[in-house]
């Protein structure tokens, strides 16, 4: 299998721009290059794209993901933990709808919150960092 920029561009939901640029920071280096400068990315290449997009998602940076990849290679241990990292992502979420639900009874009655309460799933930056590494 072969693919061109357009293509995957196509495939992947992602601009053409913003293939080149993951080619000029190595984090997605094209399978082949033509004599006419015509990339083209192979089925590793797709795999590798579908995990920098999952990373992307979890808001990590390019830089962070260069170095994430740099460390680990091995494609199941990275989806292994970008599953990890989306579940917890989804329980945090799963604590501000609960918070969100909270405050809207809280208003609705015309109350004042506990602030304890009005700041639950409320986590620092460490914090979060910590949960995904």
């Amino acid at each position: 299998m072969k693919v061109t920029v357009k293509e995957l561009s196509h495939i992947a939901n992602v601009t053409i721009k913003t293939l080149y640029h993951y080619h000029k920071i190595s984090l997605l280096v094209p399978k082949e290059i033509s004599e006419a400068g015509y990339r083209y990315y192979g089925a590793d290449e797709l795999k590798r794209l579908q995990e920098i997009l999952f990373y992307k998602e979890l808001d990590i940076p390019l830089s962070e993901i260069k170095r994430l990849f740099d460390e680990d290679a091995d494609r199941t241990g990275t989806l292994e933990k970008q599953k990890k990292l989306f579940e917890k992502k989804i329980k945090k979420y799963q604590r501000f709808v609960q918070t969100v639900n909270t405050s809207l009874e809280y208003t609705r009655k015309g109350e004042n919150m506990d602030h304890k309460v009005m700041f639950k799933g409320f986590e620092t930056a460490d914090e979060w960092r910590a949960l995904r590494f």
